[in-house]
């Protein structure tokens, strides 16, 4: 008989595997990126980027909520695994190929013809894939097979990455670039579904006969919606920028400098995705178990629970994005001269103005996924909606003036909102308050390590030494004023000296 493992084994195994997973994907990915950049240039970059990103649009149209919902209802409902997965990929097959018309539909009457249709029908194919990819991780986070979806990932960037050097081995075309990552993304998704049927298999899940439920899939999109609407709205005013950019007239260069840092701010909401996705299942079934008509909400233990889980996770993400964004900005010049090449050197401004999205990123990261495990989906939704027309209305109006610049300062100030307005019904439900004693002295040992960083770049030092020497810095400042509890530290310094024997032993071994 095996032993339930505990809140807090589960937790460390998950947040361990996902930052293995996290890690090897957005490595991959910056890899990726960083060729690609270089090979193409800022144009050739740009005509790349357009018709992804334009596909990109489309996503969530055929997600329906689908993945979140997905995981949410695994880790709720275990033993009805199979009847849930069988339900989403049907209704995924079907919502894949209605998107895929809407794309070439979408694209035809914004004026595309010829070449440009035929990349955004490429492009569209990867996106599905990439929304195909994200279903079967949905299926591994759900069931907590996070090894699986480690494997998972690790082929599909090996793929992709091989697939784009070959490509640009034998030509730099964008066409056969699209066709290549096509192929890729599709071997990819052939291996992804054997290793879900393997787990499946091995978890005698799926062993009894499928039977179609229409009723359930009424139930399935009912309860999706908001997942849905949420998701897209979301991906509408962080995504439709680039799309905008060309557009509103804008030249492919100057759509490739935007697309570029676009990425490279992808790349950074490592740390929020991570935390949330490893703790996602576990305060799922603590907010299925809150609701129980016998158990008040102010007396749940559960309750209590998520809301211990939710401070450490937005102290982590207060305390991790304000040195991101001021380190960044201070050392944009070098660091993107140096990663893209000096033909992306006119995108340091919307870098630098991009950056400071990431405050309010990281923290509405950690309520998007509360709110949804609380049942609060509807308040994702209106945000989210209220977020696209804010983002719509100030790209229309400062696009056209200052283009990168003005798509940069309107996701700034959009997420702004979304992120305050989230919040604050996250903070009214769980009863948060704010750590005004952490966020000050966490704002100062910001501002002590982006002196230092000054000081380091007056010396003409280059930025990737200047990086680590300003993460011991700012580590050293956050020691040096107790930002964190006693508690805390005595469990990073438990921790240290656990690792540090840990190594000595191997090494003497």
């Amino acid at each position: 008989m095996h032993s339930v493992p505990s809140t807090a084994s589960r937790l460390g195994k998950n947040m361990r595997f996902k930052l293995l997973a996290e890690g090897v994907s957005r490595g991959f990915s910056m890899v990726f990126f960083l060729v690609l950049a270089q090979a193409l240039g800022a144009d050739g970059y740009g005509r790349y980027a357009f018709p992804l990103a334009f596909t990109g649009l489309f996503l969530y149209f055929s997600d329906c909520g689908l993945n979140t919902l997905l995981i949410r209802e695994l880790a709720r409902y275990n033993q009805q695994a199979h009847h849930y997965i069988h339900h989403v990929l049907v209704l995924k097959t079907g919502l894949s190929l209605l998107t895929l018309v809407l794309m070439q539909i979408a694209a035809w009457l914004s004026g595309l013809r010829g070449g440009d249709l035929e990349n955004i029908l490429w492009a569209g194919l990867i996106t599905l894939a990439i929304g195909w990819l994200d279903i079967l991780s949905a299926i591994f986070n759900g069931l907590e097979c996070i090894e699986e979806e480690i494997a998972l990932r690790l082929q599909n960037r090996l793929l992709t990455l091989g697939s784009l050097l070959l490509v640009l081995y034998l030509s730099q075309d964008i066409f056969w670039l699209l066709r290549g990552l096509a192929l890729a993304n599709g071997l990819s998704l052939i291996w992804g579904f054997k290793q879900v049927k393997n787990v499946l298999q091995s978890r005698q899940i799926g062993n009894e006969k499928a039977v179609w439920n229409w009723v359930f899939v009424g139930q399935l999109f009912k309860t999706g919606l908001p997942f849905w609407l949420s998701g897209l709205f979301a991906l509408l005013y962080f995504r439709m920028d680039v799309a905008m950019l060309h557009l509103l007239g804008r030249s492919s260069a100057e759509v490739g400098w935007y697309q570029a840092v676009v990425k490279l701010i992808d790349l950074l909401v490592l740390m929020p995705n991570l935390l949330m996705m490893a703790i996602f299942p576990v305060i799922s079934q603590w907010g299925a178990e809150k609701q129980s008509p016998n158990e008040s909400p102010k007396e749940s233990t559960k309750q209590s629970q998520i809301q211990t889980l939710t401070d450490q996770a937005l102290q982590v993400a207060w305390l991790t994005a304000w040195p991101i964004s001021l380190g960044g900005t201070l050392l944009a010049g070098p660091m993107i001269e140096s990663l893209l090449g000096k033909p992306f050197l006119a995108a340091v401004p919307f870098w630098q103005i991009l950056l400071w999205s990431l405050i309010f990123l990281f923290v509405n990261h950690i309520c998007l996924y509360n709110l949804a495990a609380l049942n609060l989906t509807r308040l994702l939704v209106l945000s989210s909606a209220l977020g696209v027309l804010l983002n719509l209305g100030l790209n229309l109006i400062w696009i056209p003036t200052w283009g990168g610049a003005g798509a940069a300062m309107s996701t700034v100030l959009t997420e702004a909102f979304v992120c305050l307005f989230n919040f604050v019904y996250l903070a009214k439900s769980l009863g948060l308050k704010l750590p005004l004693r952490l966020g000050l002295k966490g704002l100062l040992a910001t501002l002590g390590m982006g002196w230092g960083i000054q000081l380091l770049l007056k010396l003409a030092l280059p930025w990737w030494l200047i990086l680590p020497l300003a993460i011991l810095l700012y580590a050293g400042l956050l020691f040096a004023l107790r930002t964190l509890s006693k508690g805390q530290t005595l469990a990073i310094q438990n921790w240290s000296v656990q690792k540090f024997k840990a190594y000595t032993g191997k090494k003497h071994a």
